[in-house]
Parts: structure tokens; C-alpha cells; sequence
């Protein structure tokens, strides 16, 4: 690059007058040269001690006003000092080559450089002359579709594709700049209308207050839960009584009675969530009996609740060797009653080095897989709070997919399951990216890990990316265990 500036430049005296009207319109007193050259085919800056303008040899051809806009961009690169910025991203990229993340963190960068410096000119030269500014855009890119980026310069055109999304962000601010008025008023009004219609409380009868109530009850972890609806206004009108019948080890049996205070002061909040702890308490009845304004009334039985979701506490997945010989261990956990187990399928890639693998299914929807390696930690002086990085350190590490970041969820002597970011190339685009891996579409989502030291076994379960919204993946997590099979 220093040989070629030495030996291919050619200074213009026209483009230092224009140089000059432009630092003394955004306030830069530094030396600054422009030189025209011929081997690098758009506007750019280089230099962070020397800086230098260079400007291709087809620039002698631009009206005074393109070139004014394209000096006022390169002005701009240095009054921000994007150069500094772009020195120590290289300097991370050196640092960590091999990571496809900086990768594309680099690229991004770059592009929202040039975006936050058009925002930055058009600021000098007024919105009135953004169309103007978005024309000279256009210009350099013709003249320069097939530039070849160099790392330490920062161009005018940075390839089509971004030209195009900054000259979309151009006429948005003129868009704006002409309706500043008009659009925060549109915004008012929408939002006025969005509460009026999903933000205010819409009165609802008797008798759906009660099926509403009915409908909010659940059963987790141990504990019944309800609701009283938010929708309905007269909480004095509520009586619910809630009575059932404990039994002990001794065969005596007592009846018991729930939140009698709140129906005799007419305590009951709306939208506030009770419980009762059912696993504490042997009940063998449990029955809530609403009552509402003597129009509506409902008897429920509560231990249905416990019963339908009891059903689903436990559930194992089971793997075979490579021979087709069941392993040693299995997976428990509080899965959901629907979820199947089946073959693996390529659909639901599952990245890593997995010795085998399945398939989760809801019904005909893939919902993630599963897989089980072996691994082998010597655990002399590494504290409990890292040894999970000596165990998953080859799906921490690679390119192709990262395992990480990486939080805990249960964790005891030698079992520890937890919550992973996970971040792969897609599949089936790779082999149309070799050697352009840090391009390649890449997907993200969410994963279960699992280990169990005694076994020398770790788990990774992989959710496809369009169910991590339908799954509570967190307290998933905390019920997931690798045991040895009995």
C-alpha cells in the first residue's frame, strides 16, 4: 500500500481547494492531503498519524458538488475518528481470527460506520440536499462495483448491498424532516387507540368471570393455582370456598379450609394469583365451590388438576450404542406428557460430536434433539463452578457452533444441568461458504447440558429455533437429570 502511494499518486490542486472550503465547514484544522490515484477504485481514508483522502482517477469527471459531499464524508470518518475504531476491531480480529463471531461483528461494524457518518454529513449540508448526497452514493458505486477492501481503509462505497440500505436510511430522515410534525401526532393517536382497544378492562358477565377463573387454574411444582379475573369490577360480589379433607400416617383424617378471611372481609384482589400447597398435604379431597352474585356458580374439583398433571413428572429417554445395545444411563426429567421420542432426524440438526442422538416430537412438530457423549475430566484443582468448561470444551470451542454462554441451573456432587445460547452455521450452507465461513447464515437458539461425573456422561438438548417461545426452557433445565439406569 506505502509503495503504491509512493509511486501511483498524483496530487490535485482543484480537489485541495475543495478539500479546504470542507474542513473549514465541519471545523478541522489538521494537515490533511488528498491524493488521486489509480489503483484503489472509490473515496477513501487512511492513515491515523498521516491522514490522507484518496480519490480515484474517474473523481476528475464528478461535479463540484460530488465531490464536495465525498470529501465531506471522508472529513467526517476523521472528525469522528472512525479509524481509531476501525484499528482496534482489527487489532480483536487478529487476536481472535478463528472465531467466526468477530467475523462478523467486523463486517456489521464497518457498515454502520458509513451509516452514522451519512447521518453526520447530512447534518452539515442540511436534509434539503440529502437526494443530492444519495446521488453521489450512487455514483461512486458505479464506478466502483468490484472495489476490494482494504482493512485499514474506511470507503466511501462499501458494496451495493449497504449503499442501498443507507440511501433507504437517507430518505427516511428527509421523510421524517418533512412530517415532524405530522408523525409524532400519528404516533399519539395510534398509541391511543392501541389502549383504548387491548389496554382498558372490558366489563364481562357473571358467568364469564367464573369460567375465567375456572380457566386460570393450574397445577406446578406441588401447588395449585388461580386467578381472580382482572376483567370483572366487583370483587365484593366473589365467594369461593375452598375445603377438602387431609389424611395422616396414623389413618386419622381432618377436613381443611382455604382463605376464609378473604371471602368474609371481602378481601380478594383482581388479577391476583393464589395457591395451596398440595404436596405438603395428603389431601384425598379438594373442592372449590364458586359463587357470584347468586348468578353464577361453579363446583370444581381441584385434585383433577393434581391428578391430570401428576402424569407427567417423571419421563425417561433411553439411547442405544452404535451397536444397537441399550446404554447404561437415562435422562429424567419433567418433559412434557406430549412430547414422543424418536429416530433422529436430520431436520432438527444437532451440532456436536455426539455419540447418538434422537429426536423430540409434539405430536407431528419437531420440538429439538437430543445426544449423549463420553468425556474424561481430570478435576485436580478445577473449582465446581468451572468444571462444566473442561467438560463441554469441544462444543464451547469450535467455528462451526458454540455452545455458550452457559448458565446453571441444578447442581449437586456430580450431576449438573444448565441453560446454553446456542449459535451454528446453517447446515446446508456451509459447503457454499468455504473458506467464507464468517458469511455463511448462521442460527440461534437455545439448548439444555447436562453431565454426570460418576457416569463420564454429558447430554445436549438442541430446541429447533421456532419452539423456544412455546417452551420454559429455564425450569425445563431444572429438572433434568442424567441417572444411571437401574
Amino acid at each position: 500500500m506505502i509503495y503504491k502511494l509512493k509511486h501511483n499518486s498524483i496530487k490535485n490542486k482543484e480537489f485541495d481547494e475543495i478539500l479546504n472550503q470542507c474542513k473549514n465547514e465541519i471545523g478541522i484544522n489538521r494537515n490533511i492531503q488528498i491524493i488521486k490515484q489509480n489503483f484503489v477504485s472509490a473515496p477513501a481514508l487512511i492513515g491515523i498519524f498521516s491522514p490522507q483522502i484518496l480519490m480515484p482517477v474517474y473523481t476528475e469527471n464528478m461535479s463540484k458538488e460530488d465531490l464536495r459531499f465525498v470529501i465531506l464524508h471522508e472529513l467526517g470518518h476523521y472528525k469522528r475518528k472512525d479509524l481509531w475504531l476501525n484499528e482496534l476491531l482489527l487489532f480483536l480480529q487478529c487476536v481472535y481470527w478463528f472465531n467466526p463471531i468477530i467475523w462478523y461483528l467486523f463486517k456489521n461494524f464497518r457498515a454502520d460506520i458509513e451509516l452514522l457518518n451519512d447521518n453526520f454529513v447530512l447534518k452539515k449540508i442540511g436534509t434539503d440536499k440529502s437526494k443530492d448526497y444519495a446521488k453521489s452514493l450512487v455514483t461512486v458505486l458505479g464506478y466502483s462495483r468490484k472495489i476490494s477492501l482494504v482493512p485499514k481503509m474506511i470507503c466511501m462505497s462499501d458494496g451495493k448491498k449497504n449503499v442501498e440500505r443507507r440511501i433507504k436510511m437517507i430518505k427516511l430522515k428527509e421523510q421524517f424532516k418533512k412530517h415532524k410534525i405530522a408523525i409524532p401526532i400519528i404516533c399519539i393517536i395510534f398509541i391511543a387507540v392501541i389502549s383504548t382497544m387491548f389496554l382498558t378492562t372490558k366489563a364481562i358477565s357473571e358467568q364469564q368471570a367464573v369460567e375465567l377463573l375456572e380457566n386460570s387454574i393450574k397445577y406446578n411444582d406441588g401447588k395449585i393455582y388461580f386467578t381472580i379475573p382482572k376483567e370483572y369490577g366487583k370483587v365484593e360480589q366473589w365467594n369461593i370456598i375452598i375445603a377438602g379433607r387431609q389424611e395422616f400416617s396414623d389413618g386419622m383424617s381432618m377436613s381443611a379450609h382455604f382463605f376464609e378471611q378473604e371471602n368474609q372481609e371481602n378481601k380478594w384482589e383482581k388479577g391476583k394469583t393464589y395457591s395451596i400447597d398440595i404436596n405438603e398435604n395428603n389431601f384425598t379431597e379438594l373442592n372449590m365451590d364458586v359463587f357470584l352474585a347468586d348468578k353464577a356458580e361453579k363446583s370444581i374439583d381441584l385434585m383433577t388438576y393434581f391428578n391430570n398433571e401428576a402424569i407427567k413428572k417423571i419421563k425417561s429417554i433411553q439411547f442405544q450404542n452404535q451397536e444397537g445395545n441399550p446404554q447404561n444411563f437415562q435422562v429424567v426429567g419433567e418433559f412434557p406428557q406430549q412430547w414422543v421420542v424418536k429416530p433422529y432426524n436430520e431436520e432438527s440438526y444437532l451440532p456436536g460430536d455426539f455419540e447418538n442422538s434422537v429426536t423430540i416430537y409434539n405430536g407431528d412438530t419437531i420440538i429439538g434433539s437430543i445426544g449423549y457423549s463420553y468425556f474424561n475430566v481430570n478435576d485436580i484443582d478445577i473449582p465446581q463452578e468451572d468444571y462444566y468448561k473442561a467438560v463441554y470444551t469441544e462444543l464451547r470451542l469450535s467455528s462451526l457452533y458454540v455452545w455458550d454462554p452457559y448458565t446453571m441451573s441444578f447442581s449437586d456432587d456430580n450431576v449438573e444441568t444448565g441453560v446454553a445460547e446456542l449459535w451454528y452455521l446453517k447446515p446446508d450452507e456451509i459447503d457454499n461458504y468455504m473458506g467464507q465461513l464468517p458469511n455463511c447464515p448462521a442460527i440461534e437458539t437455545k439448548a439444555i447440558l447436562s453431565y454426570n461425573k460418576n457416569l463420564g456422561v454429558y447430554i445436549g438438548l438442541a430446541f429447533n429455533p421456532d419452539q423456544i417461545e412455546n417452551i420454559n426452557i429455564e425450569e425445563l433445565a431444572k429438572t433434568i437429570k442424567i441417572m444411571e439406569l437401574s
